[in-house]
């Protein structure tokens, strides 16, 4: 478990949330429920495919790191942005995450950590 997600602290993939043991902190938990309503808005496979195709944007166009590439994607940004507002998900409309791509792109130190 700790190679697979080295690095992260948890992971959320169709209707399953994988976290580090010991690392279900309340914000955590709503940074996967986000991810998993984004994942559910998308029929879960679009999601990933917009996913990977903005990470590889990201990489390759933007030749950002991997971690500045990781933290920029779409959703991630929004996950990140809403972790601490614990009633997001009560408030949130349909597909908000494409609010996220004009967000700037954030390198090195983050604003929303």
């Amino acid at each position: 478990m700790n190679t697979f997600l080295k690095g992260y602290y948890g992971f959320a993939f169709f209707i399953f949330q994988i976290y580090k043991e010991a690392m279900q902190s309340g914000r955590r938990v709503n940074h996967e429920n986000i991810h998993f309503i984004q994942q559910a808005e998308l029929l879960f496979v679009f999601q990933w495919i917009i996913y990977g195709l903005h990470y590889a944007w990201l990489r390759i166009v933007r030749q950002l790191n991997h971690r500045d590439a990781y933290r920029n994607i779409v959703f991630e940004k929004e996950a990140y942005y809403n972790r601490y507002n614990f009633e997001y998900l009560e408030t949130r409309r349909f597909w908000s995450f494409i609010l996220y791509f004009s967000k700037p792109i954030q390198k090195g130190k983050y604003i929303y950590t």
